[in-house]
């Protein structure tokens, strides 16, 4: 098992064992004040309120030295092996601590024993994981090394970042040339049959609808193999374009089933304004 796996190890059993010293600490005032059992219970969920507000700090403090973990060129002293050592040992430390004081007071119940060891737990905690690992992490930041290596680091994520968006620029200007070169070809290739169709149905009685409707299938079905259905919307909209106000949009009907194109509901019906 490497340092590292140890470390987190013992970080886990102290954040438990912090947790632990915090609760009987807090059951142990709220008994001194002669508070119930059943009141101290009852009192724990507007309790959990100030437990979060705690954890989120917490949280807040072990993510700045998780993130600090990866820039250790930046942090040599707050990411160095002895230093996480005794961060993670703080909780036990402080136990330690509170233990050699409750050892030397004779005439005292255990319950008082145990909160001296607990107050070294959370007072020794706080201020190592709270207080001063920031402020350490903050002052390294003025270190003039760890100071150039920070100027270095964001220099060169400002310059991913600008490369990042050129590439992003170029490959939107692509697409941009790419639909504009397809939409060329589609009418080219297609538009004059589409403005064919859209006089067939303008000028068409009931009776050959059903040949012009052949006809629309033939032109739907090329279009999507050309270019799927935007293809097919783009030839649709040059039928649109042609045909005679006031006339049914049948090939948005005929072309159901072609591709993945799919019919307009009933309550959609499209005619065209011209």
């Amino acid at each position: 098992m490497t340092s590292r796996k140890i470390l987190k190890l013992i970080h886990f059993g102290g954040i438990c064992w912090f947790g632990i010293a915090a609760v009987f600490l807090l059951l142990v005032a709220l008994r001194q004040v002669g508070v119930q059992w059943w009141v101290i219970f009852s009192f724990s969920g507007y309790s959990a309120v100030l437990f979060v507000f705690l954890l989120n700090i917490y949280i807040f403090a072990f993510f700045q030295g998780v993130v600090r973990s990866k820039l250790a060129p930046e942090h040599p002293l707050t990411t160095s092996l002895p230093y996480m050592a005794f961060y993670d040992l703080c909780p036990f430390l402080g136990a330690l601590a509170g233990l050699i004081t409750a050892v030397s007071i004779v005439e005292m119940s255990w319950i008082g024993k145990f909160s001296i060891i607990a107050e070294g737990t959370l007072g020794l905690t706080f201020l190592v994981w709270i207080a001063i690992d920031p402020l350490l992490g903050v002052a390294e930041g003025f270190i003039p090394e760890c100071a150039q290596l920070r100027m270095q680091r964001l220099a060169e994520a400002a310059h991913v970042r600008q490369r990042q968006e050129q590439e992003n620029q170029t490959l939107l200007e692509n697409l941009k040339l790419r639909d504009s070169e397809n939409k060329q070809l589609w009418g080219q290739t297609l538009g004059q049959r589409a403005e064919q169709l859209a006089c067939a149905i303008s000028n068409g009685t009931a009776a050959s609808l059903a040949a012009i409707e052949k006809q629309a299938v033939e032109l739907g079905a090329e279009a999507w193999r050309m270019g799927g259905v935007i293809c097919m919307r783009f030839i649709h909209r040059k039928i649109k374009q042609h045909l005679k106000t006031g006339t049914m949009d049948y090939p948005a009907f005929w072309w159901d089933g072609i591709g993945t194109w799919k019919r307009p509901s009933p309550d959609k019906i499209v005619f065209t304004e011209g």
